[in-house]
């Protein structure tokens, strides 16, 4: 009928460690994404400016 203190420390301790996973997951898919953007943009740079994009140029953008 009534939790002890311990499982409800439990349950509360299994819903945060679920929330940090899935804020993990979120964050990875974000930065995924923003690095696949910078990729993106780089190779359209590159395609239309040729060797005048540099290394140097490219890892500014990255």
């Amino acid at each position: 009928m009534f939790d002890t203190l311990e499982k409800i420390a439990k349950r509360d301790r299994k819903e945060a460690m679920r929330e940090g996973i899935e804020k993990g997951k979120l964050e990875g898919k974000r930065e995924g994404k923003l690095e696949g953007e910078k990729e993106f943009a780089i190779k359209i740079l590159s395609c239309r400016f040729g060797n005048e994009l540099t290394e140097g140029l490219k890892e500014i953008l990255k």
